[in-house]
């Protein structure tokens, strides 16, 4: 799941290429102006305020222009793989040898 996750991010490209120190520095920069300019405004004027616009920093790709990701067919199921099989005979071979000592 992470990995198709991390294809998806890599396959769009970066629309600036900032550090992410810079990045979270304009971030904050940005919500703080923000909340000052709520804080600053007064409630007759308040339909009035114009808030900074967030800028992207990375192309937006629509779901419709991907490529479908899918899931492999096959899934593993433990029970039917050898492993499992000898697990459950070592088992049941185990619990034999102990209820024949039980009855000794």
């Amino acid at each position: 799941m992470g990995a198709r996750h991390r294809q998806r991010k890599a396959d769009q490209a970066p629309f600036a290429n900032e550090t992410r120190e810079m990045r979270t520095a304009r971030h904050r920069a940005q919500r703080h102006s923000v909340n000052q300019t709520l804080h600053e405004a007064s409630t007759e004027a308040f339909d009035e305020v114009v808030l900074p616009e967030p800028r992207a920093t990375r192309e937006r790709v629509e779901p419709v222009e991907r490529e479908p990701v899918r899931a492999s067919a096959t899934t593993f199921r433990p029970w039917k793989q050898p492993f499992w099989k000898r697990r459950r005979s070592v088992r049941r071979a185990r619990a034999i040898a102990w209820r024949d000592l039980a009855t000794d």
